[in-house]
């Protein structure tokens, strides 16, 4: 993988996420119900939008038993995919000799530095939408 293909599965993860982002305020204001939600809402980063949407939907009493097991469940979700594009987006990647891509991971308050390798291919065979599946 060249540092082009790279550049556009990047770029294509940021519109996606700029897109869920979009999904999750109109969420949020549908939760909250106010006019004035939207103001709050952006203002917000995507997870704690994500936690407070299931916080509101664990307390809402005008959405049913179903629809809020299945809300919570698509915010779960959303969750997952989150942490996803944030190790994706704001890792250190690099590529070494032999087509193997390196990412360097950091945690918050924190010195130690995880490294993740894998066989690198072309872009054309690895499509964005995998990289921001929610890992098990």
């Amino acid at each position: 993988m060249n540092a082009d293909e790279l550049q556009h599965a990047l770029g294509g993860i940021v519109l996606e996420a700029g897109y869920l982002e979009r999904m999750l305020r109109a969420t949020f204001c549908a939760l909250i119900g106010s006019k004035y939600a939207v103001v709050a809402a952006s203002q917000m980063m995507a997870h704690p939008m994500i936690e407070d949407c299931k916080h509101i939907a664990k307390v809402h009493t005008k959405i049913a038993e179903t629809d809020r097991r299945a809300l919570i469940a698509v915010l779960e979700t959303c969750g997952k995919v989150n942490a996803r594009r944030n190790r994706v987006i704001h890792d250190t990647w690099a590529t070494r000799p032999g087509d193997v891509m390196v990412t360097l991971q950091s945690q918050r308050n924190s010195h130690e530095v995880k490294v993740a390798g894998r066989q690198s291919t072309s872009c054309a065979n690895w499509p964005t939408t995998s990289l921001l599946q929610p890992t098990s």
